[in-house]
């Protein structure tokens, strides 16, 4: 400005109230100047309050929520104007919304109007309010949308979150058509239970199906013969499952690092309780690979010749996206699934690819759960028909689903009873072949 002056006027009304321009006048101030270019139009509450929200929609550096509530409130506006087109309208005809005044009139105020006379549509469209301030039309109606669809007291909540800058976060959020759940899932997002919109939906969509589980399970008297469940930590209940008892342990155990420790003692209870040329199928995390193998050795020094020992690797390729492992600075797009076999050593019952195909798209009970069709290729290939499975971890039942899928008998351990409710309605609900 103080090179070029001013080439946009502030906006006041003839009560000299200021309506758009705030930053303008400061650095006129700033500057020592005593005069300034000045737009005076009549007062009038809602074409100043539209104004207003030109101003701000054309020149604030507003967040998506924000330009969502200012788009909403300037179409309430003009819609009490009878200035918002309906479908069909003519849009074309031209009157003035703001007063028509003349360059160098004198208002009642004293001051000079220096703004030409702005012939406006009859009625504006989408098209023109977009038009007008800078954006597309499919960028107004998506940010309307926004607006309308989120109650005020969600707004609120979020206000001073990122997600009220991010469209897409956005627009996921008021798919959530219940108003209970979309506080719900604003929530988690605000408090930092969940990183993302997405985030939060899924986690509340498995809660809702783990509640239909659990309930279902209530009804449920018995699983078929050969299936049991139990609700018990494995490393105390194991001492009830007889030596040489299971043809194959096939399970998916936690990831999480306080679980390292309890590798090699898994495996050492594994070696006791597998028949003679029984296997071990173990879906494992890429930083849990030394401790099993640490847990083999373990085996061999205990057992001897009758140890379970390392037989082969599969590869379980994850679809959508890869995971970052910062450790080693690798974008991570396989679980490794180990193959283990007790002494002695055999050809599987039938041939098998080791790059198995993941689904991964069973989420709706547990966010680890995996789908059951993804390892019935090692079921088929080391277990007998009619075979024994054991899963200590069983989680929500899937290696359950996939023993029924295969007409095996199975044994399923988890210490978390909610998931063995759900485990149980799962199983039931799955026919055998």
């Amino acid at each position: 400005m103080a090179r070029d002056g001013l080439h946009h006027p502030i906006t006041v009304n003839e009560d000299f109230e200021l309506l758009a321009g705030k930053h303008r006048l400061s650095a006129a101030r700033n500057l020592g100047w005593v005069e300034i270019m000045v737009e005076i139009v009549p007062t009038d509450d809602i074409r100043n309050q539209i104004t207003t929200l030109e101003e701000n929609l054309f020149r604030k550096n507003l967040s998506v929520l924000e330009q969502a509530e200012h788009l909403e409130r300037l179409e309430e506006l003009l819609s009490l104007l009878g200035k918002r087109a309906l479908r069909g309208d003519n849009q074309y005809t031209s009157c003035t919304c703001r007063a028509n005044y003349i360059v160098g009139e004198t208002s009642k105020g004293g001051g000079a109007y220096c703004a030409l006379p702005q012939p406006i549509r009859e009625t504006y469209t989408t098209s023109d309010i977009a038009s007008e301030i800078g954006m597309s039309e499919r960028t107004v109606q998506e940010r309307v949308k926004i607006a309308r669809d989120l109650p005020e007291d969600v707004r609120n909540l979020i206000r001073d979150n990122p997600v009220s800058d991010n469209k897409s976060e956005l627009l996921r959020l008021i798919r959530v058509k219940d108003p209970v759940d979309q506080m719900k899932v604003a929530e988690r997002v605000v408090n930092g239970a969940v990183k993302t919109v997405k985030e939060s939906i899924a986690e509340i969509e498995r809660e809702k199906h783990r509640a239909r589980y659990v309930k279902a399970a209530g009804e449920i008297k018995k699983l078929q013969d050969g299936f049991t469940l139990v609700a018990a930590d494995f490393f105390e209940y194991e001492e009830k499952i007889p030596d040489n008892s299971i043809d194959l342990i096939v399970t998916d155990p936690p990831y999480i690092a306080e679980f390292s420790e309890c590798i090699a003692p898994f495996l050492t209870i594994a070696n006791r309780v597998l028949k003679a040329g029984g296997a071990l199928v173990l879906v494992i995390g890429h930083a849990r690979l030394p401790e099993v193998f640490e847990g083999f050795r373990e085996c061999k020094v205990e057992f001897g010749d009758d140890a379970l020992e390392f037989y082969h690797i599969c590869a379980l390729a994850m679809s959508g996206k890869t995971a970052a492992m910062h450790y080693v600075g690798a974008q991570n797009g396989f679980k490794p699934v180990i193959i283990g076999m007790k002494s002695p050593l055999h050809k599987p019952y039938r041939m098998y690819n080791d790059l198995l195909t993941g689904s991964g798209r069973e989420k709706d009970a547990h966010d680890w759960q995996q789908s059951a069709e993804e390892l019935l290729p090692l079921i088929d290939a080391f277990s007998p028909p009619g075979g024994i499975i054991l899963d200590p971890f069983v989680g929500t039942g899937t290696y359950g689903i996939a023993a029924k899928m295969r007409a095996r008998k199975f044994i399923g351990v988890d210490i978390d009873g909610e998931n063995v409710k759900v485990a149980k309605a799962r199983i039931y609900g799955v026919k055998a072949n």
